[in-house]
């Protein structure tokens, strides 16, 4: 079952590199157009899937819509036009690992918005990794230069930071929704179709109608596939089959291994330099998951490496 994490991980990584390079095959290098035409397909290809394999199990109640639209909102639409603008301006790398700031943020969400308690050690975990991070807020890239920032942290960093705080909160919605008997593709391709039309909205608001303001078609194109199949479908589905058999805050934990992947891709697609920084941030990330692990051990959870 861990194996199933480290490959969801293992191909989320890709949609960093892959979606910064399908940005830049836009003319206007517009995040809300590359998420509208990857989106819309890949929602409405999940809910035909999902009535055309099955029938409507169970009747959607009003608050069920409101969390469908919260999912589209947070987890689709906020999340991967922060993600991709900040894109412009970071390395990947860097993307990969403010990303993996994900079990903080779960973890307080948990605790306010579930009750979900951590345990002293996995609270000196978090605190672990955190200290790993700091090293790589304090670097800069040389996009970063020149922006408007906050504290210690740059704008860009700030739009990653806020785009996986919009993305952990939508999880939420999707496993109250699941645990009320509903298919898990219906709910995807539901989310899916609400944040693509919000960001072709945005789109048209910011820009006019275009239909394919493109100059690299065929890169774009066999970009956008991969990314639907890669995150739309894949990671998408194994996480949500996963949310079933651990915890939110478990799974975010796992993601600290989404930076080593990051890493690999970054230098191998863009030859993005790997500094000390992230060597420092690594070892304290893989001190504090094994820390909670044992956190996890002692309070009997069913998460386990």
């Amino acid at each position: 079952m861990v194996l199933f994490a480290i490959l969801m991980y293992a191909l989320m990584g890709l949609a960093f590199p892959f979606g910064k390079w399908a940005l830049q095959c836009t003319t206007m290098l517009s995040p809300a157009y590359v998420i509208a035409f990857r989106m819309i397909p890949a929602g409405l290809g999940f809910i035909i899937y999902h009535f055309w394999t099955q029938k409507l199990a169970n009747r959607f109640r009003w608050s069920d819509l409101w969390f469908l639209f919260i999912i589209g909102l947070t987890g689709v639409y906020l999340h991967l036009v922060l993600e991709y603008w900040s894109l412009k301006y970071l390395d990947t790398v860097k993307a990969n690992f403010i990303y993996s700031l994900s079990p903080f943020i779960t973890a307080f969400l948990s605790y306010f918005l579930i009750s979900e308690r951590l345990s002293g050690k996995q609270w000196k975990a978090l605190l672990i990794c955190f200290v790993g991070m700091v090293p790589i807020i304090l670097s800069k890239n040389v996009g970063e230069f020149g922006l408007a920032s906050f504290a210690a942290f740059s704008l860009p960093e700030l739009a990653m930071l806020f785009s996986t705080i919009a993305l952990d909160y939508s999880w939420f919605s999707f496993r109250t929704l699941s645990a009320r008997g509903h298919s898990l593709h219906l709910i995807n391709g539901a989310g899916m179709l609400i944040g693509g039309f919000l960001s072709a909205g945005h789109f048209l608001f910011f820009h006019g109608f275009q239909l394919f303001p493109v100059h690299a078609p065929i890169n774009f194109l066999w970009l956008s596939l991969v990314l639907v199949l890669v995150s739309n479908i894949t990671t998408y589905n194994i996480y949500s089959y996963l949310l079933k058999k651990y915890s939110v805050t478990f799974l975010s934990f796992a993601g600290f291994i989404l930076p080593i992947f990051g890493a690999l891709y970054g230098k191998l697609i863009y030859g993005e330099s790997i500094t000390w920084h992230y060597g420092v941030a690594l070892f304290f990330i893989a001190l504090g998951l094994w820390l909670f692990h044992k956190g996890s051990v002692e309070k009997g959870e069913r998460a386990h490496l």
